[in-house]
């Protein structure tokens, strides 16, 4: 469910307030995300959800990915590009790489997601640079894929739409719900600046490394399919 998306995702952080658990996660509307982590507690204490969380992930993951070929490997892969991410500013990152995995699956999924945390919160970074807000980047990335308004997902509803899209007239990054060759531009820029910031942990891998673990992961991707 969608409540259990957000009381997983900050549940490495323990009992946090509800509106820090927004405050990491901007590119959800406010206060949507705040909302759904205190609804999830109602059900299930925050450091219940900690251990329940990382429990349940070891196992499912073992299940998932145990037999891939080539996993010990892939494993020492990216665990060592996760060892090199750059912690500061990025909480979620941080706390994701507290937990400690009993399982080759979940390794492979906790070093994932690390990765994954680590090149999101460089992606708020690089948003930020270009002077955009969560709501609207995330606004502006789905009307540039032509879903228009009601693709925009993320639980934005039409009261945030007529807030968000008329600042982006304002700053000439769309006109009629399409992104302008500036908008386009701007989007390109914080592509280019999220992988900046997404550098670091990449740096653990030569070339040949890194060749190995794009060929090993992609077996991974298929075996899921």
């Amino acid at each position: 469910s969608s409540v259990g998306y957000y009381a997983v995702r900050v549940a490495p952080l323990g009992d946090i307030d509800p509106m820090v658990a927004q405050a990491l996660m901007p590119f959800f509307p406010v206060p949507l995300v705040a909302k759904m982590v205190a609804k999830a507690r109602e059900a299930t204490p925050a450091d219940e959800t900690r251990d329940i969380v990382r429990e349940e992930l070891d196992q499912t993951a073992d299940e998932v990915f145990g037999d891939a070929d080539g996993l010990d490997e892939l494993v020492a892969l990216a665990e060592a590009a996760a060892a090199e991410i750059d912690i500061c500013g990025r909480a979620l990152t941080t706390a994701w790489a507290s937990y400690d995995w009993e399982t080759a699956g979940g390794r492979l999924f906790g070093a994932a997601t690390v990765l994954r945390e680590h090149r999101g919160e460089g992606h708020w970074f690089a948003v930020r640079q270009a002077g955009l807000s969560g709501d609207e980047v995330h606004v502006l990335s789905r009307l540039s894929s032509g879903r228009g308004r009601e693709g925009v997902g993320h639980g934005y509803r039409p009261k945030n739409l007529d807030r968000i899209i008329p600042s982006l007239e304002r700053k000439g990054l769309i006109v009629d719900d399409q992104p302008t060759d500036r908008g386009t531009v701007l989007l390109d820029e914080i592509e280019q600046g999220t992988d900046r910031f997404d550098r670091d942990p990449w740096t653990a891998l030569d070339d040949e490394q890194m060749a190995r673990f794009v060929e090993l992961a992609a077996g991974v991707r298929l075996m899921r399919a």
